[in-house]
């Protein structure tokens, strides 16, 4: 593949400038016939490049964009947009195909927004998040001091573009007049030699797509040119930091913290972290993190207020009256930790997964961040079954179900008994490469 030497967006065989993005969206603007209509436009497509296209399109006519994820497509997608409380376009794999009426519930927020997200986050129901173009613009700049993208860089991503961390590469890309590399079939082999083939800098992931790729580092992949891995989603463990930097020992590894709510808290720099092991980073210049009602350790449920603090979420199939949620500015992230005197925060886990294990209360989350601590795991995830906490873990070779229960009780003391782990090759994963909620075992 090669890469034009002015910035832009590659996606298979098609490589465009940002110029010509723009000129393509004027176009798609005028196709759609949709100046001056008070539409949210909404793209499902299997081409990441549509995404893009549809977006400027957006902006151009001053409308909010929606990027619906790709399982959508079809029918789907019809009977999505028809169920939501505003006006739609839907542009379907290449082509305008329903527009539909809504109701004025939301109208403040659709006039004021830039950009909605369909998530589900750590709750499991489906929402709407609504971002002014302000808070998009704070959240990037807040990002672009950390990491720095360059118009030298080259950004390939594999995640898709409904996914908030996936759609900022865009974003930042564009900022930055960075290239972005789109890859439409997502993560396999023949993708993964993409990374040498577009001369990639920048390696955005989720832990499972990393303990994915890791293997192939600098065997069938050379990532001689790779210089930065960014992280988030999901705790990020140490082993497969290790194990990485290993295979590649001049990159940069960014673990983040973030929530689709306020895009971006904190990122970790290569620099922080020898001196603050366990720690997602300071809080990024666009906002402040608080710890509310902290117990006498300084553990507390984690609130972020800022510039990045989008304008609320709208949760589908809830009742109207408890829908419509604002957040004034400031978020509840739900997640609770500490901020140590330096400003690091450390996310111990989440206010609504604490269980009782032999009579001790602990965070599911706390003791898979422990267990991600460990050099021998690469992924875990830990839930509550038929046989009490069960923690399934991916470890490297060498490393045994026996090894990670002596090192659990040296954290957590007896009650690392009460918990059961089991070694799998992998964990299930979403289209966002996310570790998916275990309802049964792997």
């Amino acid at each position: 593949m090669a890469i034009n030497v002015e910035a832009g967006v590659s996606s298979g065989n098609t490589w465009l400038s940002y110029t010509e993005i723009q000129h393509l969206a004027r176009r798609l603007a005028i196709q759609g016939g949709l100046r001056g209509e008070p539409w949210v436009l909404c793209c499902c497509s299997a081409t990441k490049l549509d995404y893009v296209i549809c977006y400027e399109a957006a902006r151009q006519i001053g409308v909010p964009f929606l990027p619906l994820p790709p399982h959508l497509r079809g029918d789907r997608g019809l009977e999505f947009t028809s169920g939501l409380p505003f006006a739609t376009s839907l542009f379907l794999d290449g082509d305008f195909i329903q527009r539909t009426k809504g109701s004025s519930v939301l109208s403040d927020w659709v006039e004021r927004s830039s950009l909605i997200f369909l998530t589900s986050g750590s709750t499991g129901s489906r929402k709407l998040v609504f971002a002014t173009e302000g808070n998009v613009v704070a959240a990037l700049d807040g990002i672009q001091e950390r990491l720095k993208y360059h118009s030298s860089d080259t950004s390939i991503c594999y995640l898709p573009m409904s996914f908030d961390y996936g759609w900022y590469q865009y974003l930042l890309c564009k900022a930055a007049s960075a290239t972005l590399v789109l890859v439409d079939e997502g993560f396999g082999l023949p993708s993964a030699r993409l990374i040498d083939a577009a001369g990639a800098t920048i390696l955005p992931v989720v832990p499972t797509l990393l303990a994915g790729i890791q293997p192939l580092l600098g065997s069938r992949v050379t990532g001689s040119l790779l210089r930065k891995i960014t992280s988030t989603g999901e705790v990020l463990s140490q082993g497969l930091i290790d194990r990485t930097k290993q295979r590649l020992p001049a990159v940069d590894i960014f673990p983040m913290y973030g929530l689709t709510e306020c895009k971006r808290v904190s990122i970790l720099t290569p620099a922080d972290r020898p001196r603050t092991p366990g720690s997602v980073g300071r809080a990024l210049s666009c906002c402040t993190v608080y710890v509310d009602q902290a117990d006498p350790s300084g553990l507390g449920e984690l609130l972020v207020a800022g510039g990045n603090v989008t304008l609320g979420t709208y949760s589908l199939g809830a009742s109207k009256d408890g829908a419509q949620k604002s957040f004034g500015g400031l978020l509840r992230t739900g997640d609770y930790g500490r901020v140590d005197s330096d400003g690091f925060i450390y996310v111990e886990g989440r206010c609504d997964s604490l269980v009782k294990v032999m009579g001790t209360r602990i965070s599911t989350i706390e003791i898979e961040g422990a267990l991600l601590n460990l050099p021998e795991v690469i992924s875990a995830r830990v839930r509550v079954g038929g046989d009490g906490v069960e923690a399934y873990c991916v470890m490297g070779s060498g490393s045994s179900t026996t090894l990670l229960r002596r090192m659990l009780l040296r954290e957590f003391g007896p009650l690392a008994s009460g918990i059961k782990i089991t070694a799998v090759d992998q964990l299930p994963h979403s289209e966002n490469y996310k570790v998916s909620p275990l309802d049964g075992s792997p």
